[in-house]
């Protein structure tokens, strides 16, 4: 649909006017139904890119270990999948429909009438809540800069140690935005009549009747983000039977949806949909800080490795991966049913300066990570409400939390391999058996996943009910390498 293009007050029989179509479209257009002039259906500005990159590793004079490296580059990303899959729901190729089962006169003909040939089109008009999912059409494909710069240095014959920061900036990239949200009336700027502002009179302060005030979906390229990171390492190159890589990483990630990294259309845009910066904090995929731990190392053994005391102690590794990581910013949400603005997806009402995590270890703070006291009423099981706006006394505004106000469960996880060499001279010396015997999650650590961290979800707010990783698994493998 084109926005720009829609009638925002529809005539009662109804209109088309917004919609779009492909140049390909068969048949003949409605009246409204305009073309795109190409095939793609949006205007396809920005599909032909450019993507340059540049990166150095200089020598510093005067010295022979240290090495400064550093880099630019620029990426553009290939969009698909869940945002277009969205499509197939929508006029004039979809047609959604819901039946309840007649329970009173049986169920000789439960399914819907035949809808007919499609293409078909589905007016709007003041009667109707239309939820569609537009692909907006000044889609571009998401930009992606990033950038690095890292000293490294030889500490000792066999260590390396380096610490750099790395970013990357992104921009273009998908959310989800509801186009409808309504607004506020007054005596000195009515809407469509109204003077008040009510629950019930949404549909009439909305910029588009015709279309639900809370998934009107337009999924744009707005969105952006900054990724920042210290990042250290020390490896030590294999000798005397030893080599290992241990990194950490300290990081933070900005942007201006909830989800922008992992969710399946993009980022959602969460409470006031008109304030593409409300939404500005921790992007909820980032954990703050990580270090990984990565070792091998042979054990030292009998020198004959032919003899029978070297075949049975000799040529036996220890092998392991250690993971700890933080848990992840979290922010606190409410569905809600009563904002003027018509928005359900809303971030929910906190007490002032108040403490919004528990403390203690994880495994007693289950059934109790959120302080329920900063969001519901003293004693009660009622979340707490965001201030009253509405004439009526129950529409309210926008909640008053924010992005990752809440820190999730950090994990710890170590994988082990203890591996066996047989060597064999045939079909040639460097011929081998290799036996490994591997331990995942080697220690039985229990990972639990986030915490339920909507506010109207009522008794399970606040309670984590998952883990996010395997109980201890031992594998067996053979290889043969020749």
């Amino acid at each position: 649909m084109d926005p720009s293009a829609i009638d925002p007050n529809p005539p009662a029989s109804g209109s088309l006017a917004g919609i779009v179509v492909s140049d390909n479209f068969p048949g003949t257009r409605p009246a409204g139904v305009t073309s795109s002039g190409n095939n793609l259906g949006i205007r396809g500005v920005g599909q032909n890119t450019l993507n340059p990159r540049v990166g150095f590793a200089w020598n510093l004079p005067g010295t022979e270990r240290l090495v400064l490296r550093g880099g630019y580059g620029v990426y553009h990303q290939r969009t698909s999948g869940q945002p277009y899959l969205q499509q197939i729901s929508n006029q004039p190729f979809g047609l959604e429909q819901e039946v309840a089962p007649n329970f009173f006169n049986g169920f000789a003909n439960p399914f819907p009438p035949d809808p007919g040939a499609f293409p078909q089109f589905f007016p709007y008009s003041p009667s109707t809540a239309l939820s569609p999912w537009i692909l907006d059409l000044n889609l571009r494909p998401p930009v992606f800069q990033r950038y690095s710069l890292s000293l490294q240095t030889q500490i000792a014959r066999d260590f390396v140690f380096e610490i750099g920061y790395a970013g990357m900036h992104g921009t273009r990239m998908l959310m989800v935005r509801d186009i409808n949200e309504a607004s506020l009336a007054s005596a000195a700027d009515p809407i469509r009549g109204e003077t008040t502002n009510t629950v019930a009179n949404v549909p009439l302060r909305v910029p588009y009747q015709g279309f639900s005030a809370s998934t009107m979906n337009d999924i744009q390229s707005r969105g952006f983000a900054w990724y920042n990171s210290l990042q250290a390492s020390l490896s030590k190159r294999f000798s005397h039977g030893l080599q290992f890589l241990a990194a950490y990483t300290f990081t933070r990630d900005l942007a201006n949806v909830y989800g922008s990294t992992v969710g399946a259309n993009g980022g959602t845009t969460v409470g006031d949909n008109n304030n593409l910066r409300a939404d500005y904090g921790p992007d909820s995929f980032i954990r703050p800080q990580r270090f990984v731990f990565s070792a091998v190392y042979e054990l030292p053994g009998p020198k004959d490795r032919r003899s029978l005391a070297g075949q049975l102690l000799g040529n036996w590794r220890l092998a392991g991966v250690t993971t700890i990581q933080s848990g992840h910013l979290l922010p606190v949400l409410n569905n809600s049913t009563t904002s003027a603005y018509g928005i359900t997806n809303d971030f929910a009402e906190i007490a002032p300066g108040c403490a919004s995590s528990t403390s203690g270890s994880v495994a007693r703070r289950l059934n109790n990570w959120i302080n329920r006291d900063c969001f519901f009423e003293s004693g009660g099981t009622t979340p707490l409400s965001p201030p009253v706006i509405g004439d009526d006394g129950i529409a309210t505004g926008f909640g008053n939390s924010r992005m990752g106000i809440l820190h999730g469960p950090g994990q710890a996880n170590t994988d082990l391999s203890v591996i066996k060499l047989f060597p064999l001279k045939w079909p040639n010396e460097g011929t081998n058996v290799e036996f490994r015997t591997e331990f995942f999650n080697a220690f039985n650590q229990t990972n639990f996943a986030d915490p339920d961290n909507t506010v109207s979800d009522g008794p399970g707010f606040g309670h984590i009910t998952t883990t996010v990783s395997n109980p201890r698994i031992i594998q067996f493998a053979l290889k043969l390498s020749f």
